[in-house]
């Protein structure tokens, strides 16, 4: 993937680069009816009389209104609906595989990542999505499969080999995912990077020695002192008065994470609270 300009990392790229490179709703808009003057309510499109064509058109319509507005277990059922009418295949599969991903539903999401692959087998944004959506399930070995495929396909693909970098850190393959985040940052910033995962799964000594190799790379590297600087907080723990406003209010550090989340993605929270963005040239 060649950009242009600069992207703003979280630790190093994580929060800019990692994840989906998904179909927008924008994109949609192409196909949307122009002459549309407003989306159809649910009874109105169960009950249209209109050809196929045109059904399809309405629920697509509909289906990007209720999308733009958050509303994605409104939209899912439409764009369904839309696609079975004869609308835009291609274009309403990616836009409902990356609703199915958002909503948790990663069944759905890899079936409909998967048919498209069938279809585009070389489209490297869609094997970075695949690969990304099988990170979120924690299968590391299938996520490796797919995002090493989508760098088969560009090897320039900056989403793909963060996310790559991510994948190996989580499978505890340290030295490889060092090297994939090494083809988008400096070694120093690809420490920060494999830093802040270890620190997602508590293993926080591990986290702080890769952050001590950042500043021994890069001495001045900001993202490594201020992640330093938190661990030094936390093991110092709060101060007298601190101590005794928490014991009444809890603060926003010392609350549960969701019950969802597994216990090794549970990352202390006062780790990673505060953290500026580094801003990365990409060619």
């Amino acid at each position: 993937m060649t950009r242009s300009g600069t992207v703003c990392f979280f630790l190093g790229l994580l929060g800019s680069l990692a994840g989906c490179q998904s179909i927008s709703k924008e994109n949609l808009a192409s196909a949307t009816p122009q002459n549309e003057p407003r989306p159809a309510s649910s009874p109105e499109i169960h009950s249209y009389k209109g050809t196929p064509k045109e059904a399809a058109e309405v629920c697509l319509h509909t289906a990007e209104v209720m999308d733009q507005g958050g509303k994605a277990e409104e939209a899912i059922p439409l764009y369904e609906k839309a696609r079975q009418n004869g609308g835009n295949k291609q274009q309403i599969s990616r836009r409902l595989a990356y609703l199915y991903e958002q909503q948790g539903d990663f069944k759905h999401a890899l079936e409909e990542y998967k048919q498209l692959a069938q279809r585009s087998p070389r489209d490297a944004d869609l094997l970075n999505d695949i690969g990304y959506c099988c990170y979120n399930q924690q299968d590391w070995a299938e996520a490796e499969k797919y995002l090493r495929q989508a760098l088969a396909v560009n090897a320039e693909h900056a989403r793909a080999w963060v996310n790559l970098g991510m994948t190996l850190a989580k499978a505890g393959r340290t030295t490889e995912s060092l090297e994939a985040f090494t083809h988008v940052v400096t070694p120093a910033q690809a420490q920060c990077n494999l830093a802040f995962i270890l620190t997602t799964q508590g293993k926080l000594d591990d986290a702080k020695a890769a952050y001590r190799q950042a500043l021994d790379i890069e001495p001045e590297l900001s993202v490594a002192r201020i992640a330093l600087a938190k661990f030094e907080k936390a093991a110092a723990g709060p101060s007298a008065p601190a101590a005794a406003a928490s014991a009444t209010v809890p603060s926003a550090a010392q609350r549960p994470l969701p019950l969802a989340a597994p216990r090794s993605e549970r990352a202390p929270a006062e780790m990673l609270e505060g953290l500026t963005p580094v801003e990365v040239p990409l060619p």
